[in-house]
C-alpha cells in the first residue's frame, strides 16, 4: 500500500500544490501509519472500517478528507487491475454534512449604524456580525 499510494500521488501531475500537500498530509498522518504496511489486495472493507472508526467522530471534515484520498488510491488500483474491488465502502464517509445557514439582510439604517460603530471602534465588520448574530437569536 505504501509504495503504491506514494506512486499514485507522484503520478497525479495536475494537482494544485496545496491539494498535493493536503493529500500528502493525509497519507502521512492518517492512512499510511495504519494501512501502509499491508498489500493492496490484503486490505479488506473491515480494515477500512476499523481504520475509519479509529479516526474518531469529533472531526468529520478531517475524517472525510483522508477517506476520500484512500478511496481515490483504491479506485486507481482497480483501474490498474491490481485489485478487483475497492474496499472503501462506507456510505457517505467522504462527505460532510453542513448545517444550513439562514441569510439575514440588514436594512439601510442597520448597515449605516454598523458602519459608524465599526469606524468608531476601529473594528471593521464586527458590528455587522453582532447584528446578524442578534437577528439569528
Amino acid at each position: 500500500m505504501r509504495t503504491y499510494a506514494n506512486t499514485w500521488l507522484d503520478n497525479k501531475t495536475k494537482l494544485a500544490r496545496r491539494t498535493r500537500d493536503n493529500y500528502r498530509g493525509h497519507l502521512d498522518s492518517h492512512i499510511l501509519p495504519a494501512l501502509g504496511d499491508l498489500g493492496l489486495a490484503e486490505i479488506t472493507p473491515e480494515h477500512v472500517r476499523t481504520w475509519f472508526a479509529g479516526l474518531g467522530s469529533e472531526h468529520e471534515t478531517r475524517n472525510a478528507q483522508p477517506y476520500a484520498v484512500l478511496n481515490g488510491v483504491f479506485n486507481t488500483a482497480m483501474s490498474d487491475d491490481l485489485i478487483e474491488r475497492n474496499p472503501c465502502r462506507i456510505k457517505g464517509a467522504a462527505q460532510v454534512k453542513h448545517a444550513r445557514r439562514s441569510v439575514v439582510l440588514l436594512d439601510a439604517a442597520q448597515t449605516d449604524r454598523a458602519g459608524r460603530e465599526d469606524a468608531r471602534r476601529r473594528t471593521p465588520g464586527r458590528a455587522a456580525s453582532r447584528l446578524v448574530r442578534a437577528a439569528n437569536g
